[in-house]
């Protein structure tokens, strides 16, 4: 099976904050992850740290071929009375 896509077609990826950002304790899906009745069945961590790496990130994706890259930031990382629920998201030429 072969499929085409269109002339100019740009191929992307996406990110979300709270999987990449690092240290992202102190917002709802946090608290959600870690209730004593979440589904969840593993805990998000760390992260990738992509909050102070984004600019080599940026341009890995650019190498690897990537002509969009949709990212989002979670404000509720920076200011402690935000609900994680407040974010921007943003696409970009990467």
């Amino acid at each position: 099976m072969t499929i085409t896509f269109p002339e100019g077609f740009l191929w992307g990826t996406a990110t979300a904050a709270h999987q990449v950002e690092g240290g992202n304790w102190n917002n709802d899906w946090w608290a959600f992850e870690h209730a004593a009745d979440t589904p969840c069945s593993e805990m998000s961590g760390d992260a990738v740290d992509h909050f102070w790496r984004y600019p080599s990130d940026i341009a890995m994706l650019a190498e690897l071929g990537f002509g969009l890259y949709r990212f989002s930031g979670g404000r509720a990382s920076k200011k402690k009375t935000v609900s994680s629920r407040a974010t921007r998201s943003t696409t970009t030429r990467a």
